[in-house]
């Protein structure tokens, strides 16, 4: 907890069933991925789910194309036996617009109830990061959970073809004159690339924070220290000694950061690499604070970035985050 509030967070059907919610209007994704379908199947079984809309995110063509339409055509068949989202799914390519992003949303916001759930499992951080901020700025939205599911293992190769470093969509700089940067927090991963681009400018006045997720199994945790020697190697001498946070722990995050910038007082960027739910955390405090994020986006994905769903006996492994409840929202700063 931070300054007393209290930011409740675990397995999905356990939170649900501690919620006064009957169902729940469900944003998610219809992926390449077999998790992309878990938080759906758990919400069919427990009979709480309500108005549905899935996106697809269609990426570029690529050597990946082929094995991408039968994952597709896979999760498809898996839908219909749990049954379609009442919305059907929309394809949205991935490199859509900010208006053509905010049009998805403002979209499921006029079929939704006041209770959502959105579903990051299988999104990409360019489109659930705007997705979160356009959910939070609606007053309609009483109830708002995000949700993600843990897969059987990751791909060796996770994306190819990086973007340069970008701002994610809605989270550029809004201020100007542009205020002093005094923070920079990233998410460790297993790639960092551009990042040494985007903190060289940094490097002399600016604290260089990283996130650890912890623990971490082998080989991904390997793949996380990489990450680190190589920003340290790189970026001497103010990448800090990481700081370890727990994986799929969202407040733990939260409070780090709002400890270190001081409740939002010092301005601090972004660059959300690592797990999703370190990257929500993120998410969550530049939307309450106007931070810019930054992000190498991949133009390609593998569409087996993920493979199998892990569960805890019959169910899937999945985690729910609320964000607002009872038009209350919890991660304020």
């Amino acid at each position: 907890m931070l300054g007393g509030t209290f930011r409740p967070w675990g397995l999905l059907g356990w939170v649900l069933d501690k919620l006064p919610v009957p169902s729940w209007s469900i944003l998610g994704c219809h992926g390449t991925e077999e998790r992309s379908t878990a938080v759906w199947e758990t919400l069919s079984h427990s009979h709480k789910k309500d108005k549905g809309l899935f996106v697809r995110v269609d990426a570029v063509q690529s050597r990946f194309s082929a094995e991408a339409t039968v994952a597709l055509q896979g999760r498809m068949d898996t839908l219909r036996q749990l049954g379609l989202p009442s919305e059907g799914i929309r394809p949205l390519p991935l490199f859509s617009t900010e208006a053509e992003i905010l049009k998805t949303v403002e979209d499921f916001l006029l079929i939704s109830g006041p209770n959502v759930l959105l579903d990051i499992s299988a999104l990409p951080k360019r489109m659930f990061f705007p997705f979160i901020k356009r959910l939070l700025q609606s007053a309609d939205v009483e109830n708002l959970v995000v949700t993600y599911s843990i897969p059987a293992s990751y791909a060796d190769v996770l994306a190819e073809d990086h973007q340069t470093l970008q701002h994610l969509p809605l989270f550029g700089m809004n201020q100007f004159p542009e205020p002093t940067v005094k923070l920079a927090f990233v998410g460790v991963g297993f790639s960092s690339l551009g990042l040494p681009e985007l903190l060289e400018p940094y490097k002399r006045d600016v604290n260089v924070q990283l996130l650890f997720p912890f623990p971490a199994a082998s080989p991904a945790f390997q793949r996380n220290w990489s990450f680190v020697g190589e920003l340290k190697k790189r970026l001497p001498p103010n990448v800090s000694e990481p700081i370890r946070v727990g994986a799929y722990d969202v407040p733990d995050v939260f409070e780090h950061i709002s400890k270190l910038t001081e409740a939002g007082s010092k301005c601090a960027i972004f660059a959300p690499y690592g797990p999703k739910t370190m990257s929500l955390a993120m998410c969550l405090f530049a939307v309450q604070a106007g931070s810019v994020v930054y992000y190498t986006q991949p133009t390609v994905y593998n569409p087996a970035y993920s493979t199998g769903i892990k569960r805890l006996g019959q169910d899937p492994e999945a985690y729910a985050y609320c964000v607002r409840v009872g038009g209350r929202d919890l991660y304020k700063i």
